[in-house]
């Protein structure tokens, strides 16, 4: 995760000024895939946008990327405790047991383009200088999603489950807690605590809405 490299000459737009997230949408709208690279343009990056974002918005954060939290799965594995073991086998069900690469993630953020074709949703981004692309329902799928998850809102702006809806998730007699982390069967309880222990990318709130 190192800054590009430029001319001494190379005049930097810096995205984390106030007023900068309409700025930053427009360029984000425009697709990059046909772009000009100009001579100043760092090979990891198509655009000057991409370049200035990653080192404005992504580099000039005190943790990039969440410090070094991860899942010890060989640990968790070798216990041999049977909540653990369903835990495991769970994540390895949504192929999401393995480790991220730190210096991939905030390429993808500096370069990602989402466009619609033909009703089909495609994110486009550059990694090491080569452009990748999946389908949405590519990606969907290699988490094993189906179709009835197609249609669901998303997570940030869903509606909470009914409370009769979540007693599957709580222990018994603890109607009172329902909503929150306390009460929860084990397995829940862990599987919460992981999940908001190892979240990888630490992004603003102006940075996430720049990228939407």
């Amino acid at each position: 995760m190192r800054k590009p490299s430029v001319p001494y000459d190379y005049i930097k737009v810096d995205y984390m000024k106030r007023g900068m997230i309409d700025k930053a949408r427009k360029e984000r709208q425009k697709n990059p895939l046909h772009a000009r690279k100009g001579r100043s343009i760092e090979y990891r990056f198509q655009t000057k946008f991409h370049q200035d974002f990653y080192e404005s918005a992504i580099l000039s954060k005190k943790y990039k990327i969440a410090r070094s939290q991860f899942m010890d799965w060989q640990k968790l594995e070798s216990m041999g405790d049977p909540i653990f073991n369903e835990i495991i086998d769970q994540c390895k069900a949504k192929h999401i047991s393995n480790d991220w690469k730190n210096n991939v993630i905030p390429q993808f953020y500096a370069t990602c383009y989402f466009e619609t074709i033909d009703g089909m949703r495609w994110v486009y981004w550059k990694t090491e200088g080569k452009w990748y692309k999946i389908s949405y329902v590519e990606f969907a799928a290699m988490f094993r999603f189906g179709r009835a998850d197609a249609g669901r809102a998303r997570i940030h702006i869903s509606s909470p489950l009914p409370k009769e809806e979540m007693k599957c998730l709580y222990l018994p007699s603890r109607e009172s807690e329902f909503g929150g982390p306390k009460g929860l069967i084990p397995l829940f309880g862990y599987l919460n605590k992981f999940f908001r222990k190892i979240q990888r990318v630490m992004l603003t709130t102006s940075q996430l809405m720049v990228i939407t």
